[in-house]
């Protein structure tokens, strides 16, 4: 199934202005659309380990159908190195502090998974992009009348996570992953790196979420005790499945899915995304939806997904608690 690019119109009038705002490059930009990915990948976001440490706050704010705030949070990240950092995930009824020491990672506050929205932040920020790079193609597509070059890997079944660049930098624009389309806005760049300063995130049948960055900045001194976590901290496990030592736990059985249906029962095409935590038994501990075609009725995927069993993640030969994200699409004819 075909995923198309979904821009609202109010998603069309935050790019237009914003793509004179985009940092110039330094040399001319490759002409191989893998290797101008790759360079995107290396020049977007806070995940080049030769940083001088940091220090980055962004707000949320989610709106309901018509277009006044519902949900809000705030992320809050200090950086000394890939060993050393500090996180706190915040929301009304959610706080918790995520230490990463020498010694293992710890967490104080909340004892459950932050929600989704935290996971897509801290993808938008400090990227954790494939070790390989994988082949793109170049796709030219005009969006709200302007012109960008679409990568998109080559791969022909499966939602396609694909990225829209202007062509005088290597400046992410626009980020194609279904169910979710992400635009990037107010570039800036800090250390080398390009940053947006304006985010809009759009999900299918659910309401849209802005992320600001309100401030980044060189840390002056880094001191112990800012990443020493106290005294009642919960040692974890790492969350991250890039983590090294980390094995990648697998689904063991599936579920036969129901066929894809609107309210009143009738076939639809469509998509629908979900964020799953994984518990270290193997069993789902938590189910929530990304995003989904409007009209789809979803509730037949969650019972029947929520039944699926995995063989657990490893973490140096112990079995840990992950979260991945699946990604549903269906077509009746």
């Amino acid at each position: 199934m075909k995923i198309a690019l979904r821009l609202s119109l109010a998603l069309l009038t935050l790019i237009l202005p914003a793509l004179a705002q985009t940092p110039a490059p330094g040399t001319p930009l490759p002409k191989n659309p893998s290797a101008l990915m790759e360079l995107a990948w290396q020049q977007n976001g806070l995940h080049d380990a030769t940083l001088k440490p940091w220090h980055i706050h962004a707000t949320w704010q989610t709106l309901d159908d018509k277009g006044q705030p519902k949900d809000a949070g705030t992320w809050e990240e200090w950086w000394a190195n890939e060993q050393e950092y500090k996180i706190i995930y915040s929301t009304a009824g959610f706080r918790q502090t995520w230490w990463a020491t020498d010694r293992g990672d710890f967490i104080t506050g909340d004892d459950e998974w932050p929600a989704w929205i935290f996971e897509e932040i801290e993808d938008i920020f400090t990227p954790q992009h494939p070790t390989q790079t994988k082949s793109f193609k170049e796709e030219r597509r005009k969006i709200g009348g302007v012109e960008l070059q679409c990568l998109v890997p080559r791969q022909h079944s499966g939602p396609l996570h694909s990225y829209c660049l202007g062509f005088t930098s290597p400046a992410i624009r626009v980020e194609i992953n279904p169910p979710v389309d992400i635009t990037y806005n107010a570039l800036s760049v800090f250390q080398g790196q390009i940053l947006p300063g304006d985010i809009r995130l759009f999900r299918l049948g659910l309401p849209e979420t802005a992320i600001h960055l309100d401030s980044v900045e060189k840390l002056s001194q880094v001191t112990h005790a800012l990443f020493t976590p106290p005294a009642d901290a919960v040692p974890v496990a790492p969350r991250r499945l890039g983590f090294p030592d980390v094995v990648v736990g697998k689904m063991n059985n599936g579920e036969n899915l129901p066929t894809a249906k609107d309210s009143m029962g009738r076939p639809i095409n469509g998509i629908i995304g979900l964020d799953v935590v994984v518990g270290k038994d193997g069993t789902i501990s938590r189910l929530e939806v990304i995003g989904a075609t409007p009209g789809l009725n979803q509730q037949p995927f969650l019972d029947a997904l929520s039944k699926r069993r995995y063989e657990p993640s490893l973490y140096r030969g112990q079995p840990i608690a992950t979260r991945i994200q699946e990604v549903l699409t269906f077509q009746t004819n």
